[in-house]
């Protein structure tokens, strides 16, 4: 290799060393810890609230879990059973679970006919509706939130005083819904 070569290769390694030298390690982001706390097991619903700001999820493991919509953060845990359930779906276990209209309120239907009313920013027990013959596989609040409605696979439709928990209303033979 000719000599100039080899000079000029030097200076150009040189003067990229002195350049790296001269520049300041780029800024790396500080490593976080990030727990997910979530459902122990599948997820079967998920409903926004009527103001958009919460989102609901209900699972086979038992809960009902409120998340902040724009952050993503847990908000409340409603439990159906003391402990979260496993998979299979057990007793307990959420179907489907649905929001009431601006009033706060959180219903959801349970493997083992129940279904559940809470005050989604409250720790109280949930009230619960006379139970259903087969699971609830559909739930919902009507607009005024007076009235809850449950769809079970009993092949009824429940309808429900939401202050006192008491039925309303039965809907029988909907054998023709396939």
């Amino acid at each position: 290799m000719p000599g100039w070569l080899c000079s000029g290769l030097a200076v150009w390694l040189a003067c990229c060393c002195a350049a790296a030298e001269d520049r300041e390690p780029p800024e790396r982001p500080r490593p976080e810890l990030v727990v997910t706390v979530g459902h122990a097991s599948a997820i079967s619903s998920v409903a926004f609230s009527g103001d958009g700001t919460k989102v609901l999820s209900g699972s086979y493991d038992g809960s009902v879990i409120l998340w902040d919509a724009a952050t993503g953060r847990n908000l409340h845990v409603l439990r159906t059973a003391p402990l979260p359930n496993l998979w299979p779906r057990e007793a307990g276990c959420v179907d489907f679970a649905a929001f009431g209209p601006a009033d706060g309120k959180v219903v959801a239907g349970c493997q083992d006919g129940r279904a559940m009313l809470w005050d989604a920013d409250s720790d109280d027990e949930p009230r619960t509706f006379a139970k259903h013959d087969a699971a609830v596989v559909a739930v919902a609040v009507s607009p005024d939130g007076a009235r809850a409605y449950t769809a079970s696979g009993d092949s009824t439709i429940r309808v429900w005083d939401t202050a006192t928990a008491r039925e309303l209303a039965r809907i029988f033979n909907l054998d023709d819904h396939d």
